[in-house]
């Protein structure tokens, strides 16, 4: 290759590995295989590897990272999940892949819901969240100064009043914040708590021994019988605008109030059974109930716990999802839930 054609082949390779950064839209490997095609075109013969592509976008993003201003961040949002991730594991002297169970927490910027990126703790203790998410802060250059609010969910890690993440933060900037937290989260724990009341809790992952909770996984096998309706209402909204869960979740409820299931919604399916998903364990409540001649005192109580409080509330939070309107959120699942005091289980 002429000093020339290297020339060329640097050059059009920092272009290429810029623009694919820019758009973030493909892989190396695709990206490499692009840019080689259109060379070819060309009538060039230069071959972009994806090694190649891959040490150029690197100096691209490397580049744009020192020379932007530092980012202030008015509001800082984080979420974190378990997720199954292929890791290089050295063993003596050869390297194997493994799939382990790693945490990411990802990090958005608000307002704008801007991706600032994910970390990777070394533990799930919010010590060790807090110390990764403010590593990554300063790997991007972005200030704190100006940081009035965190948004979360409302785990015990992250709202801790004493050594919760958030609290760490306003240690760490010495300065209270603002907490803004997930509020569908919120929901969910009365329900929670209720049908631990109502039908005793369990230690396995995604079944149950008690009367209700053993006939969930099943239910939607189950056919729909003639059930008496619950009073309810629910906000006006778009269906189609919804995830199949939460449509499901609003067309069930919509089929419990008015006394009748369409054989179409009596045929889908209300979502995996999980601990961790209370949104398809209410559709399955739900399913149970209207597949079921003779409910239970607990199992109608659940029912119309779900009609006429985890639903309505639910979709209120979807509908208005301002931070301003958090306390409303919080008002309407006290009032709609006072019914429950003039009730007694079974």
């Amino acid at each position: 290759m002429t000093e020339k054609d290297k020339s060329r082949y640097t050059e059009g390779s920092v272009i290429i590995g810029g623009s694919v950064t820019g758009f973030g839209i493909v892989s190396d490997r695709a990206g490499a295989a692009i840019a080689s095609a259109v060379s070819h075109e060309l009538s060039s013969d230069i071959v972009i590897g994806k090694s190649k592509l891959r040490r150029e976008r690197r100096k691209t993003r490397d580049t744009l990272m020192k020379n932007q201003a530092p980012l202030n961040l008015p509001a800082l949002y984080f979420d974190g999940r378990k997720d199954k991730t292929l890791k290089i594991v050295k063993k003596g002297t050869k390297r194997y892949k493994q799939v382990v169970i790693e945490e990411h927490v990802s990090v958005i910027k608000e307002p704008e819901s801007i991706y600032v990126g994910y970390v990777t703790p070394l533990q799930g203790t919010a010590k060790a969240i807090e110390t990764s998410i403010n590593a990554l802060l300063s790997a991007k250059n972005i200030s704190t100064v100006d940081l009035l609010a965190i948004g979360c969910d409302g785990t015990v890690t992250n709202t801790g009043k004493f050594n919760g993440v958030i609290r760490l933060f306003e240690r760490r900037l010495q300065r209270p914040l603002q907490w803004i937290i997930c509020m569908l989260h919120l929901n969910e724990l009365p329900l929670r708590h209720l049908f631990d009341y109502l039908d005793g809790k369990t230690s396995r992952l995604s079944s149950y021994n008690d009367p209700i909770g053993k006939l969930l996984d099943k239910c939607e096998t189950r056919a729909v019988v003639e059930f008496e309706s619950i009073p309810g209402q629910l906000p006006t909204l778009k269906p189609d605008d919804l995830s199949t869960d939460q449509k499901y979740l609003f067309e069930i409820t919509l089929a419990v109030i008015t006394g009748s299931c369409a054989d179409d919604l009596a045929n889908k399916s209300p979502g995996k059974m999980s601990h961790a998903r209370w949104l398809t364990k209410a559709n399955r409540i739900l399913r149970l109930y209207i597949s079921t001649p003779t409910p239970s005192t607990n199992l109608i109580i659940l029912a119309q716990y779900i009609v006429k409080v985890y639903t309505p509330v639910w979709f209120q939070i979807k509908t208005h999802s301002s931070c301003k309107d958090g306390s409303r959120h919080l008002w309407k699942l006290i009032e709609s839930s006072r019914f429950l005091s003039c009730i007694k289980r079974a």
